[in-house]
């Protein structure tokens, strides 16, 4: 379906087919777009916030850059869709955002069964559910994601620590400060121990007695 240019905010269209549409940039928010067919819709840039997408089939759709800010994705297909530069409903990443629809999606549809089949406290389900599960399931996504990301940061700041280290150990070198044997002795030490620290505890007490040795000379 070709694009005709014009924004469509706020309007329905719900179970429309919308398949390889361009909405580059154009303003969505708040438009029904329950059960639409957006696959491979070109949504660079555009305006989803407060959109409703929710049973949408999105697979393959273009959503870099897109604002989801506020936008239902219950029961989304996501298959496929590009969101690297963009985060997902809520300012969340893709993961959280599939996440949360699909735990959002399994609340519903167990307290809907649960209503039909006529249990009286059938909304506890949405209670636990969004004010607990939902949340927990939230945060170890997030958890999830960060993770990674935390991990290597630590492991470069330790890889810099480390060859700031061995500089050290070869300017002492090449100053005198310790022969040869010690210099590879530590060079070892450092490079078999787990982390910098390791090293600095290993033989941190042997540096600061040279260093206090070589102020008395």
């Amino acid at each position: 379906m070709a694009d005709d240019g014009q924004d469509r905010g706020g309007r329905d269209l719900s179970g429309a087919d919308l398949s390889g549409s361009n909405f580059a940039g154009q303003d969505l928010s708040g438009a029904d777009l329950t059960g639409a067919n957006l696959t491979g819709a070109n949504l660079r840039g555009t305006n989803l916030a407060g959109a409703d997408l929710r049973e949408a089939d999105l697979t393959g759709a273009n959503l870099t850059g897109a604002n989801l800010d506020g936008a239902t994705l219950t029961g989304a297909t996501l298959t496929g869709a590009n969101l690297e530069e963009g985060d997902g409903a809520g300012g969340e990443t893709p993961l959280v955002s599939l996440v949360q629809a699909v735990v959002s999606g399994a609340i519903i549809s167990l307290g809907v069964f649960l209503f039909v089949a006529d249990w009286s406290l059938f909304w506890l389900v949405f209670v636990v559910g969004f004010v607990a599960v939902l949340p927990a399931a939230t945060k170890l996504a997030e958890r999830y994601e960060s993770r990674p990301a935390d991990e290597d940061e630590a492991d470069g700041e330790d890889e810099d620590k480390q060859a700031s280290a061995l500089a050290t150990l070869r300017d002492r070198y090449a100053s005198g400060e310790i022969d040869e044997a010690e210099f590879e002795r530590r060079v070892e030490r450092l490079l078999e121990t787990e982390s910098v620290e390791d090293a600095e505890t290993a033989y941190g007490g042997a540096t600061a007695e040279a260093e206090r040795e070589k102020e008395l000379e």
